[in-house]
């Protein structure tokens, strides 16, 4: 797989540095993974390429885990998960309703089959990492996700929508930031916040994504950086990763922003813990 980056807007944030060795890792742990389908994941992997998912999602979840002080190798394991987990709703997404030429179609069928492997995988490293006890809340996770894609789906297709961003998009950001809480053993209150911290950041994403017109990113961005002041958390190094990482994508978003849409706030800075 490729390294992050590339030609995908919003990924070269300079925080990443700092997690790059466990993303080296989570790749090598994904081609292993998937060693078995990989010429038939090759299609797949060409097109997701231009998703910014693809290549947030992974960044965010590691400084997520960072940032709440997972260990090297857990973190590398919860990357992969939410990668694979990602992998297998994008292959799932490609399935056609209709129902002509299902029966036969062994593409069609392998796709289904492919994505239903790699859930079976993520269960897998939950287990590997000791981290069973996160199944449920992952499962919480896929019903959300399928949700989101069901409203779509009546809805004709359309992903412009804040309510199935809010399902389909965000809340992979969401439960990113919920299962490094957990795994950190915080408070129920605390896990809480930092599900709101991803939710809001994923919001913001999942709105760059969808080109969602009239709505700023940088309000989500807002959101997200004020909700980890309310934890008790004292110690500045226990968030200071996630505030380099808000902070980043805001300067960013900032730089690309329509100034008639920033207003007043051009030239402020997130002021944070």
């Amino acid at each position: 797989m490729r390294e992050e980056g590339g030609s995908v807007g919003l990924v070269n944030l300079p925080v990443v540095a700092e997690v790059r060795d466990e993303l080296s890792a989570s790749r090598d742990l994904m081609d292993k993974s998937l060693s078995p389908w990989s010429a038939k994941l090759d299609g797949f992997f060409r097109d997701i390429e231009k998703d910014l998912h693809w290549h947030m999602l992974p960044q965010v979840t590691a400084v997520a885990y960072r940032g709440l002080r997972a260990g090297f190798q857990c973190t590398v394991y919860m990357v992969t998960i939410f990668r694979l987990a990602y992998l297998a709703n994008y292959i799932h997404d490609t399935v056609r309703d209709d129902e002509e030429g299902q029966v036969h179609d062994r593409q069609l069928q392998f796709d289904i089959l492919i994505g239903d492997y790699l859930f079976g995988k993520v269960l897998k490293l939950l287990s590997e990492n000791h981290s069973q006890f996160l199944a449920s809340t992952l499962a919480e996770m896929i019903v959300d996700i399928n949700e989101g894609r069901a409203i779509r789906k009546v809805r004709g297709g359309c992903r412009k929508d804040l309510e199935v961003i809010t399902k389909e998009l965000a809340c992979l950001y969401s439960y990113a930031f919920l299962t490094a809480a957990e795994k950190a053993g915080l408070p129920v209150a605390e896990r809480a916040i930092y599900r709101e911290v991803g939710n809001s950041l994923g919001m913001a994403l999942g709105v760059i994504s969808e080109k969602v017109p009239g709505v700023s990113p940088l309000r989500y961005l807002e959101e997200a950086v004020s909700l980890p002041k309310l934890t008790k958390h004292a110690l500045q190094d226990r968030r200071l990763l996630i505030h380099r990482l808000l902070q980043e994508m805001w300067d960013q978003l900032r730089q690309k922003e329509a100034p008639a849409m920033l207003g007043a706030r051009g030239n402020r800075s997130i002021q944070a813990f």
